[in-house]
């Protein structure tokens, strides 16, 4: 299963059901494991969302409006 990526500004997070609201109306649930206390209303947050029957699922959160790149991974040139 593949995972997709957002970015806003958080505008309201709702702590007891675990979900976060955009500025631009988007809203996620949460997944267990994160830290909402970490995040207030005003940061800019990017959010990795996989598909969970139907409904978008947050299963990675940090501040700021992207993921840093991850390097290509280097081929080995022999199986060790």
């Amino acid at each position: 299963m593949g995972f997709s990526e957002d970015h806003g500004v958080v505008r309201r997070i709702d702590r007891p059901t675990r979900q976060i609201f955009l500025e631009d109306g988007r809203s996620y649930v949460v997944v267990r494991g994160i830290d909402l206390a970490k995040f207030e209303a005003g940061e800019h947050v990017a959010v990795r969302i996989e598909d969970e029957n139907g409904k978008p699922v947050v299963i990675k959160m940090i501040k700021g409006d992207r993921f840093p790149a991850t390097p290509l991974q280097t081929q080995r040139s022999r199986p060790f």
